[in-house]
């Protein structure tokens, strides 16, 4: 009953105890436990949590979406506590996005959405398969830090994982344009996420925006705030498809699509990341605007607060494709 774990072996024998003594119970014996607790008492709480996944579609998904959510932590390198005390949070109510550190959105993606109400404020709240399956833990006597100590003991998931993920993770559904410069902006991000260590900070200066503007193009045609030639039309290709900018021309460009990505709020509601977005605009700007002879300038401490601040604009960025 108490799983190998001594603080629960004690709360229970604690409550037989107590129980007993209210029923003047000589004894505590199997009988009175199951009178008391009913004949479910000696299952355990991992059984008990599986059973309930298992028992419908509904539950499966809410276990599935709290299994995604610890794995893309765990990936993330994330403090595991942390990212459970903003799920614990949103339990009772919503989350305001200030609240939350932009590392955890992505993860949290799997088991809050994102809401802006008619002031485009913007918050998360939790899944209702999330919430209801803690809902339904509780009725048997499994609040919800006793299913954090137990899950990060042993990651329980429920029989038809693979399925019910397969539903859960879904691709945005993009048209053609927006795809390409969403998938290039994707690429960039994860060769740097990869390469970051191996790649000297100009470079880093200079794909952390390439990686946002390609993100901030696809955002721009998919709200419908521009078209696909208008877009295509601000950058200078020769006969060969291959850019030709100078760098005012870059410069010029790249704070355009700042500029015209300044009204998606509108559509999608308050963006957090702006400042990081801008942040990452300047030091490119910035690099453009330096003659290579003093490219030593710029060190390994702006690279990595250019990366930085990409990361915290890309997770929320991806998540408006979702909306």
């Amino acid at each position: 009953m108490s799983e190998g774990n001594p603080r629960r072996a004690l709360s229970l024998m604690e409550n037989f105890c107590k129980n007993a003594s209210i029923l003047k119970e000589p004894k505590i014996t199997k009988e009175f436990i199951e009178k008391v607790y009913g004949e479910n008492v000696w299952i355990t709480r991992r059984e008990i949590i599986l059973k309930l996944a298992n028992s419908s579609k509904y539950y499966s998904e809410g276990l599935s979406r709290i299994y995604l959510f610890y794995d893309k932590m765990e990936r993330a390198n994330l403090n595991i506590d942390d990212g459970f005390q903003y799920l614990r949070l949103s339990y009772d109510k919503a989350i305001l996005i200030d609240d939350i550190d932009p590392e955890y959105i992505n993860s949290l993606s799997t088991v809050l959405y994102r809401y802006s109400d008619k002031s485009f404020n913007v918050s998360y709240v939790i899944q209702n398969s999330v919430r209801d399956f803690f809902k339904e833990l509780k009725k048997q006597n499994i609040d919800f830090d006793d299913f954090i100590v137990i899950y990060k003991e042993q990651q329980l998931t429920p029989t038809q994982l693979d399925k019910t993920l397969s539903e859960i993770i879904k691709k945005p559904n993009l048209v053609n344009d927006v795809k390409e410069y969403f998938n290039r902006g994707n690429e960039i991000f994860q060769s740097l996420t990869v390469q970051r260590d191996k790649n000297p900070p100009q470079k880093i200066l200079l794909e952390s925006w390439d990686c946002l503007e390609n993100i901030i193009k696809a955002l721009l045609i998919h709200n419908k705030i521009l078209r696909v030639d208008e877009v295509l039309q601000t950058t200078k290709v020769d006969k060969f498809g291959i850019v030709k900018m100078t760098p005012d021309e870059k410069i010029q460009e790249g704070i355009y699509y700042f500029t015209q990505f300044r009204k998606l709020p509108k559509i999608v509601g308050y963006i957090t990341s702006l400042t990081e977005i801008n942040h990452v605009l300047r030091k490119r700007n910035q690099l453009l605007r330096t003659p290579p002879r003093h490219f030593s300038q710029f060190s390994e401490k702006d690279a990595q607060a250019s990366f930085f601040s990409l990361k915290r604009a890309y997770y929320e960025l991806i998540e408006l494709f979702n909306l």
